[in-house]
């Protein structure tokens, strides 16, 4: 066998290995955002929601659209959220997030194929795995499966959608139109948003556009960021423009701090200085593909915006979050930055394969890239393990203690996690279940008070295993009483756990209700304080329970399984009278 052949050989089976593990990546990232969907707010969200009233309860809309949070003028966000709550009643937006994730995985992708396909099927296979991996990478999974935080993804997808259409839009005006919504999207949508127009103008002036076209860019951004700047309020917070200025090392370490977060955990210093190595090698296959003007200018043109956008958006992010002080302490980069992060290397490496697609390179080129995408991609599984499993079963947590706010249960150690100032968290839990909205508008708010027969019928005999393992007794001055429970129950047949239960009084009137599907003693941020798993069920993964029941007097409890895509229940323990 020839080398050459023994190469294409090892090189397929690489690309199918890493097809298979990024299939698995992906899989594991949408499994784990489907289990955390829920309606119950947290923090922001709750922000959010008390603006929402204030509107209807009669405030102008414009001022509360146009009010700064944390720095951020949250328009396009505001619209969203407060259209979800007047027509959907408040759904879970995880289905957006993922939406507009895909839609700009779609983009890269046709760029990829533009690009590189033409000329390399090889390559261009290589560029999908590698947007695949990262663009639904679990570290994202702060922002994938909390509902505020589709405004990440929603702006580098908006800004995406600006360059790309610019670059068509010598032929086609309606594409320059789509650009400019596109842009006022991004703009509106998030502060890094605005760095699109230079960018737009940039790349107008480069593709030679027509004039008017380049001045009515210039001025449109002129008059969206002079907008934008109205009353705003710059937050204390970060480096700052100048401090980026004054301390230009501390700055580039901190760009390299962020964009090398993923390489941070092997050593600090290393992951920021091949981030560095990597970002001037950019630049240098950068200006070398837009200085040959071939027939792919215009979408090298876009590709060139996108990662300059993206790099810029996260020099923002260092001028307005970060100090020098996260270099000393080695601060760990929150995750929900990282869909800038992911979106940012996987542009790159549409630069790096369109350059290695057109001319060879060096050897060593060639090898830096490689290391630097398999440990970007590859080195670290368990921390996205984990990072996709506390943050799911942190959001469902949140919809676990929404039956506290459902039954009135007065557990304030939990529901401080939730929203911590109590008399604002009580006025819009009131407004909710008045407006039938958000966790109000759930069946599940329904069920206390009604007797379980009505609500569904009984499975067959022996389904479920389970019962009730801790009973804690809430302090309220309220003429009815209030427990915390928490258990463990198993569907037998189906062989998994259980995603709703149901606490009922011996008449049969729900009195509670409860979450399921947890992981053993684990509900991240919502701590039970139980060290130890009892040996029964230690072999069900995923079977743990956290519920709320209010009644005047406690009396024996019959806890009932609600069995999914089944509508049935079944008994999972009947405490004896």
């Amino acid at each position: 066998m020839s080398k050459r052949r023994f190469a294409h050989i090892i090189g397929a089976a690489l690309m199918v290995a890493a097809s298979a593990a990024t299939l698995g990546f992906n899989c594991f990232t949408v499994t784990r955002i489907l289990h955390a969907r829920t309606r119950v707010p947290w923090l922001d969200e709750w922000a959010m929601i008390q603006e929402f009233i204030l509107y209807k309860r009669g405030s102008p809309l414009f001022p509360i659209l146009w009010s700064s949070y944390w720095g951020h003028r949250l328009v396009i966000p505001r619209l969203v959220f407060f259209a979800n709550l007047q027509w959907a009643s408040g759904r879970s937006l995880t289905w957006l997030t993922l939406a507009l994730q895909s839609i700009h995985i779609a983009l890269l992708c046709t760029l990829s194929w533009v690009l590189i396909g033409a000329r390399s099927r090889t390559l261009f296979a290589v560029s999908v795995i590698v947007i695949l991996n990262l663009m639904l990478s679990p570290l994202q999974m702060e922002n994938f499966v909390w509902n505020m935080q589709f405004m990440f993804p929603l702006v580098y997808a908006a800004s995406s959608v600006a360059f790309l259409c610019l670059s068509l839009s010598r032929d086609n005006y309606r594409f320059l139109l789509l650009c400019f919504v596109a842009a006022a999207v991004a703009s509106y949508t998030m502060p890094n948003g605005l760095l699109v127009w230079p960018l737009l103008v940039a790349q107008a002036i480069y593709l030679k556009l027509k004039r008017r076209v380049t001045i009515a860019i210039a001025l449109l951004g002129a008059a969206l960021l002079a907008s934008y700047c109205w009353h705003y309020p710059i937050p204390p917070l970060g480096l700052g423009i100048f401090g980026m200025l004054r301390y230009p090392v501390d700055a580039a370490m901190l760009v390299g701090l962020l964009l090398g977060a993923a390489l941070n955990s092997i050593s600090l210093r290393l992951g920021v200085a091949v981030t560095i190595l990597a970002l001037a090698g950019a630049v240098y296959m950068g200006a070398s593909a837009l200085r040959d003007r071939s027939l792919q200018q215009s979408w090298l043109s876009a590709l060139a915006a996108i990662v300059v956008f993206l790099f810029l958006s996260a020099a923002s992010i260092v001028a307005g979050r970060l100090t020098p002080q996260w270099l000393v302490d080695n601060t760990t980069v929150p995750s929900r930055y990282y869909t800038l992060i992911q979106s940012f290397w996987a542009a790159l490496s549409i630069l790096v394969l369109y350059t290695f697609s057109q001319t060879r390179r060096s050897l060593v080129l060639a090898g830096f890239y490689s290391a630097l995408y398999l440990c970007l991609m590859f080195f670290h599984p368990r921390m996205q393990k984990i990072a996709a499993e506390d943050w799911s079963d942190f959001i469902r947590g949140t919809d676990a203690v929404g039956a506290a706010l459902i039954v009135d249960a007065p557990d304030e150690k939990l529901l401080s996690v939730l929203w911590p100032l109590k008399p604002q968290r009580e006025d819009i839990v009131a407004f909710l279940r008045q407006e039938h909205r958000a966790f109000m508008a759930e069946p599940r708010a329904a069920w206390p008070g009604r007797h379980v027969s009505e609500l569904f019928p009984p499975a067959g005999p022996d389904r479920c295993i389970g019962g009730v393992e801790r009973t804690l007794p809430l302090m309220d001055s309220a003429a009815a009483s209030s427990w915390r429970i928490e258990g463990w129950a198993w569907d037998t047949s189906a062989n998994r756990g259980l995603d709703y239960l149901l606490i009922a009084e011996p008449a049969g009137l729900v009195v509670g209700i409860a979450r399921g599907g947890f992981r053993h003693r684990y509900f991240p941020g919502f701590f039970t304080d139980i060290p130890v798993v009892p040996a029964n069920h230690m072999r069900f993964p995923a079977s743990e329970w956290l519920g709320y029941v209010r009644q005047p007097v406690k009396s024996p409890w019959t806890v009932y399984g609600l069995m999914p895509h089944m509508d049935r229940i079944c008994i999972i323990e009947e405490e004896s009278k």
